[in-house]
């Protein structure tokens, strides 16, 4: 366990993009909206914070395929800094996202069904990768998230 293990429930605010690192890993990044409710005197206040989410290898994929705007995840990571240059000014620029490490869809509101993933052996998985590094082609010139 490290020292920036975070964990979070919230709702999904845009759809999942499922893409393809050169290399061939499948990466997805989302948002996820956390409301917290506080009492002031006798008035109950809203604050929403909102949290960059990125998945990889298989994680992504069964995100992908499985979470949808509006649902309500929960989510265990670890937190990082990504840096790159902006294309347009050539600014350094920054942010803090969490890299999950699991994300599961909450029971709270909502009833799922838990289908088993498929894993793929030998011949199988080479074949993916081929068509991974296929796609993954198209996505070289974009800033990381």
């Amino acid at each position: 366990m490290s020292d920036n293990d975070v964990s979070i429930s919230g709702n999904v605010t845009r759809d999942v993009d499922l893409k393809y690192l050169p290399n061939g890993q499948a990466v997805v990044n989302f948002s996820v909206a956390v409301s917290h409710r506080y009492k002031v005197e006798d008035d109950w206040k809203e604050r929403t914070s909102y949290f960059d989410v990125d998945c990889f290898a298989a994680l992504a994929e069964h995100v992908a395929g499985s979470v949808n705007k509006g649902d309500r995840v929960l989510i265990t990571g670890r937190l990082g800094e990504q840096k790159w240059k902006d294309k347009t000014t050539g600014n350094d620029r920054s942010k803090v996202a969490i890299t999950a490490d699991d994300v599961a869809l909450s029971l709270k509101y909502a009833t799922a069904t838990a289908k088993r993933a498929v894993r793929e052996t030998g011949g199988e998985r080479q074949q993916v990768r081929a068509e991974q590094s296929a796609v993954a082609s198209r996505y070289e010139d974009e800033e990381p998230f």
